[in-house]
């Protein structure tokens, strides 16, 4: 075998692997690069908050196997009225119930509950996100749940046949990114999904993808809760 293969001058010791090992390797060695070449020019900044509401008895779930996780920082609080009022582009699930959406749109927007009902229903009625901008820098999810839970604040749960698929669950964030930078321009985006319970991990783990491989280099402040924490133990 020659001897000044790249991965022999580096010292990688890979000259006694099968060549599917080696090759294997340095697919992993170039994502990796990759990877830190995305990151290293990376402009957004993403925030994650302590959650105040997770169970430490509740079993905590693994990552999405292979999600691109984009870096961040941690923060202890954030008050959304008041980050709102700072000029932040606020996007949440429509779960129209005893919510922190509910709490927000009468603290934030001077929104009662009859309004909220009357603003929110079209949304959950149909399947694609929708802005109240102008004149409320404020973004909605469309979201399904079973109606028993209205107004209970019981965690919302709906018949897996009737839920958004991954795919258009990932295109609403992704239509909530876009109204961020073709409409608002806010510069500052808050995620929301305290509501979902459970539901927020896989709209948690979306957000990170995308951040990740689509919003790195963007100009963007991006804040968004923990699942369970797991982001201040480390």
């Amino acid at each position: 075998m020659p001897t000044n293969q790249w991965w022999q001058r580096r010292g990688l010791g890979l000259t006694n692997l099968s060549s599917l090992s080696r090759l294997l390797i340095l697919v992993e060695l170039s994502a990796r690069r990759a990877t830190l070449r995305t990151f290293g020019r990376n402009k957004m900044k993403l925030h994650i908050i302590k959650n105040p509401h997770t169970n430490p008895e509740a079993k905590r779930l693994l990552i999405t196997e292979g999600l691109i996780r984009a870096p961040f920082d941690t923060i202890e609080n954030l008050n959304l009225p008041e980050a709102y009022e700072d000029g932040c582009h606020v996007v949440m699930c429509g779960y129209i119930a005893l919510t922190h959406l509910s709490h927000f749109f009468e603290e934030a927007l001077k929104m009662k509950q009859p309004e909220q009902d009357r603003v929110l229903r079209p949304i959950l009625g149909g399947g694609d996100t929708v802005t109240l901008f102008p004149p409320n820098r404020v973004t909605i999810l469309p979201y399904r749940y079973d109606d028993a839970n209205y107004q209970s604040g019981a965690e919302p749960t709906s018949a897996a046949k009737d839920r958004f698929s991954i795919e258009e669950v990932e295109r609403h964030i992704r239509s909530a990114f876009e109204i961020e930078r073709s409409t608002i321009k806010a510069g500052k985006i808050v995620f929301c999904f305290l509501d979902l319970h459970a539901g927020m991990l896989r709209y948690r783990n979306l957000v990170h993808s995308l951040l990740g491989k689509d919003y790195a280099e963007k100009d963007l402040e991006c804040f968004m809760w923990s699942y369970d924490n797991s982001e201040f133990t480390t």
